[in-house]
């Protein structure tokens, strides 16, 4: 059982059921959990991952998920960060996060870019409650406002750290 699981399906057989949807998973056991509950609730899918070595097998993946109607899901593990263009899909679904704001950005540029027929997409970051989980978020976005600050980007919650804050920000404490 998975809650998380639980959530993806509801939603491809509920909100998301017209929708062409793109899944993150970091695990390869969780992809593995995915292909039985697809197949078993006969949602079309493709996966792109670690496991399959072949540039060509990936570019079949990638070309069916664009292609077929019954295709609505592409399931990737790190195997998406780059290099993807899945603008077909308007929704990723985050069932993991990377602890970097960087690649997790990476991830969300796969369906936000030039040429989506989308004016929007949605990114939706499945995180769990009383778990370690509950802290990632805002993690990602101190990091991301050091970052910011480092690369002279404008970020209000760098702005509004006083020295003590910013002090633990860079040093992790």
């Amino acid at each position: 059982t998975s809650v998380k699981m639980d959530w993806i399906s509801d939603a491809l057989t509920g909100d998301l059921g017209d929708e062409k949807v793109v899944i993150f998973a970091n695990l390869k056991n969780s992809v593995r959990s995915l292909h039985y509950r697809f197949r078993d609730e006969k949602i079309g899918f493709v996966t792109v991952w670690g496991e399959e070595k072949s540039k060509a097998a990936r570019a079949e993946a990638r070309e069916r998920f664009w292609s077929d109607p019954n295709c609505r899901v592409l399931i990737g593990t790190k195997a998406i960060e780059q290099s993807l263009n899945l603008q077909v899909a308007r929704h990723l679904i985050n069932m993991d996060t990377i602890l970097n704001p960087s690649r997790m950005q990476q991830l969300a540029g796969r369906i936000r870019r030039d040429g989506s027929a989308y004016s929007q997409v949605f990114v939706h970051n499945l995180l769990t409650y009383n778990t370690q989980e509950a802290r990632y978020m805002p993690m990602l976005e101190r990091e991301q406002a050091l970052a910011n600050w480092i690369w002279d980007e404008n970020d209000q919650l760098f702005n509004a750290l006083d020295p003590v804050q910013l002090r633990q920000l860079i040093g992790g404490n």
